[in-house]
């Protein structure tokens, strides 16, 4: 702009100063391509400049478009890396950490919706007995086949998991100790009539179990160990058997 007006300024003072009218001709025709020539390298410059902004957004673009693909892979890692997390390495069901999650989350409905809850403590009868005489690759497989058991014979709102060695909790959302004890029950039958094979050889499992239902206002500590009572009960009764909670 400023090359353009001191050609244009310049214009006023060459036609004051033309000795005649061929010079100034020749003279404006010069300023006229100079101010062709300042504005064809203007143009020259600004696509040049267009052009490089362009290509800087390509390059943001594609940051952008690689940073989302990366962000997604993080995300995808992050969320499996939370469910590994939250589940037991050898049978895949809900560990110990997802179950301590879900148990407060259940208290407080409970409470909030006025529901009864029922606790459920499992433990497999002679478990050390098939680990000394058929090895832990047996015992593995007995905790496998308890816990697909346990998890197929459950409704959607139940939550079972492991809770440690040979022992797995279980909660019952809405539903009081008598209609937990039938649901066990059946749980226990259906274990005591499984039979499975380990090296050609017929392995069967036994299952015993302690229920006690939430009182309100009670603590987490509370119904466990009552729970856990009823289960040392069921063991000294004989085993594979469920017992209520007093």
């Amino acid at each position: 702009n400023r090359s353009v007006e001191d050609q244009v300024g310049s214009i006023s003072e060459d036609l004051s100063n033309a000795p005649d009218l061929d010079t100034l001709k020749s003279t404006l025709n010069e300023r006229i391509e100079r101010i062709r020539s300042h504005l064809s390298e203007f143009h020259q410059s600004e696509e040049d400049r267009l052009a490089k902004v362009e290509q800087d957004n390509q390059r943001l673009r594609e940051r952008v478009i690689s940073l989302e693909k990366h962000t997604r892979l993080l995300q995808t890692r992050l969320k499996s890396s939370e469910e590994k997390m939250l589940r037991d390495n050898l049978t895949g069901i809900p560990n110990r950490l997802a179950f301590n999650e879900r148990i407060k989350i259940e208290i407080a409905r409970s409470k909030r919706e006025e529901h009864p809850l029922t606790l459920a403590i499992w433990d497999i009868d002679h478990f050390k007995r098939i680990n000394d005489e058929y090895g832990h690759q047996a015992g593995d497989k007995a905790l496998i086949i308890v816990s697909k058991t346990l998890m197929k014979l459950i409704r959607e709102i139940d939550m079972v998991a492991r809770f440690g060695g040979e022992e797995f909790v279980m909660l019952l959302p809405e539903t009081d100790a008598e209609g937990a004890k039938v649901v066990a029950e059946r749980i226990r039958n259906k274990l005591a009539r499984t039979v499975f094979r380990y090296q050609e050889q017929k392995l069967s499992i036994t299952i015993s179990c302690g229920l006690a239902q939430f009182k309100p206002g009670e603590s987490i500590e509370s119904v466990f160990s009552r729970a856990d009572k009823a289960l040392y009960q069921a063991k000294e009764q004989g085993r594979n058997q469920c017992v209520l909670a007093q």
